[in-house]
């Protein structure tokens, strides 16, 4: 892990920075806005949603700056500069319109983000080192929104704490900006050329990629079973469990075992993922998968017996803390060594948008699962164990094309640390200047 490149490093630790300030609203900030606002939940929830459509389309067009003569480095500081705006305008928050126009900065500021992020490092750090790389970017990610989140617990009760909250967020999202401005590379590219085919033309190049498409569809069943545990669980532990089991579990519980869940992933981000280092990406991703479905599995099979939510939810969220991060090194890491260089930022495009394909399916799917009643609602957790059990099949068959992929391709002379290229890429590879 010491010794990923300098950029690698840099970059985490500016995403630690951001993270805290993600920390301190990402649960929080729809309370404040209704409780100390007075908006709606409905105008809340209109609001998310146009930020989240804004956030398909910003990432859409990251993937192909990340492609051109614009590069990542600069993609990624336009998407710290928006996202600090969105926070600035949030903190200034006082009706509806002023709440849309936020949010609408910050899904843009978000969507421009990941795909940048993800590039960067892809390009920064070797085939060998993507894993580990991403890894620490992950573990950034995990310990800053933890240490947020418990700094946001303190002062969300103060009144007009929204004010303090979404300050923190945009300043820390300046600092990030500042650090990536300052000590980042920029990537740029040895043959110019490959940045001069048409956008539109290059997406559909991408979407070719049978080994690609495959794993899309795989990374977004991973995404929903990721916003069945942050959109449905709550929700399931405070309406359904605690109906079943007759044991009351108040809200400020269920906070804690949450907070408590994403310090879990961090602390164990490092370990799991030295711990599959052995695997390649897909025999990984089988892990995660497998997890999923023993953690789904014990869901349905603590609550039919009635444990109190506690046990369940801190079950659960265990099984889950290692699903989740067996699944997103390996799973950026997977699309980094697929993606030929002129073509990295769609392809980590692609990937990010599994995220935003996931999160619209899966928080509706968990709802109706719990409008639907107790039982139904306790089944559903065996329904998803299943599903990850046919992933289980499908990230076999992934495999079985990857190896037939790499039996095509001719046998390439190792590259050096800083211009080592993709063994699906042709093409000259990426080189880093200051």
């Amino acid at each position: 892990m010491f010794q990923l490149p300098k950029p690698v490093w840099i970059l985490s630790t500016g995403r630690f920075l951001s993270e805290i300030g993600t920390g301190f609203t990402v649960f929080y900030g729809p309370i404040v806005f209704v409780n100390q606002i007075g908006l709606t939940a409905t105008d809340v929830g209109v609001a998310v949603g146009a930020a989240s459509i804004v956030g398909i389309f910003a990432r859409i067009l990251s993937g192909s700056l990340c492609d051109s003569r614009w590069g990542a480095k600069r993609t990624l500081l336009l998407s710290g500069l928006i996202s600090t705006i969105g926070s600035f305008l949030l903190a200034m928050t006082h009706d509806f319109p002023s709440l849309l126009l936020g949010q609408v900065f910050a899904g843009a500021g978000l969507g421009f983000y990941w795909p940048a992020s993800e590039a960067t490092i892809a390009a920064t750090a070797r085939f060998d080192q993507h894993r580990d790389a991403y890894t620490l970017a992950r573990f950034a990610d995990n310990l800053g929104l933890g240490v947020g989140v418990i700094a946001g617990s303190a002062l969300v009760s103060i009144d007009r704490a929204y004010q303090v909250l979404f300050a923190i967020d945009g300043i820390s999202y300046l600092m990030f900006t500042i650090i990536a401005a300052i000590a980042l590379p920029y990537i740029a590219r040895i043959r110019h050329d490959d940045t001069a085919e048409h956008p539109v033309r290059r997406w559909f190049k991408a979407l070719g990629d049978r080994v690609l498409l495959v794993y899309l569809a795989i990374n977004v069943a991973f995404t929903v079973y990721v916003s069945q545990v942050q959109a449905t669980l709550p929700l399931y532990l405070n309406n359904i469990v605690t109906t079943v089991s007759g044991v009351s579990f108040p809200t400020e519980a269920i906070g804690a075992l949450f907070t408590g869940h994403i310090i879990l992933c961090a602390v164990l981000q490092i370990p799991v993922s030295r711990a599959l280092k052995s695997l390649d990406h897909v025999r990984a991703l089988s892990v995660s998968a497998l997890v999923w479905c023993v953690g789904f599995v014990s869901l349905w099979g603590l609550s039919v017996l009635h444990v109190t939510p506690l046990v369940i939810g801190i079950a659960g969220l265990t099984l889950f803390a290692i699903a989740i991060v067996a699944y997103t090194p390996s799973a950026s890491a997977f699309v980094a060594l697929l993606a030929p260089n002129e073509l990295r930022g769609i392809y980590l495009s692609l990937n990010s948008l599994c995220w935003a394909v996931g999160y619209t399916i899966g928080p509706p799917l968990g709802g109706m699962a719990i409008d639907a009643g107790a039982n139904f609602a306790i089944n559903y957790w065996l329904i998803l164990a299943g599903s990850s059990l046919v992933m289980l099949v499908v990230l076999y068959l992934l495999g079985r094309l990857v190896w037939r992929s790499q039996q095509r391709q001719q046998p390439l002379t190792p590259a050096t640390p800083a211009t080592q290229s993709n063994p699906n890429s042709s093409n000259s590879p990426d080189h880093v200047a200051k």
